[in-house]
């Protein structure tokens, strides 16, 4: 849900700065460039939580490395502070 919100929250903010409202036409030109501009923002924001939740998700997905993984995280409360990190993003403002 947060990343819908976030998803929101950049389209947002891309329609105000193009300036356009109901009564607007959007030209292709500035819809490509809205496009483009959230897809870079989007990837910016989002890539690296993707990468990694995938990568846990492999792992935790595996039953014979999901043992050996819950047990090193647990020995290793940095490591979990630093997977949470690397899979939640910040704060909306």
């Amino acid at each position: 849900m947060a990343m819908a919100i976030h998803s929101a929250k950049i389209v947002s903010e891309l329609i105000i700065a193009a300036n356009i409202n109901k009564e607007n036409e959007i030209s292709t030109e500035i819809r490509s460039s809205i496009e483009k501009c959230y897809a870079r923002q989007w990837k910016r924001l989002f890539g690296r939580r993707i990468y990694w939740g995938r990568k846990l998700h492999y792992f935790s997905g595996k039953s014979r490395y999901t043992d050996v993984f819950l047990r090193t995280v647990q020995h290793l409360p940095i490591l979990k502070d630093n997977l949470i990190n690397l899979t939640h993003g910040k704060t909306i403002f």
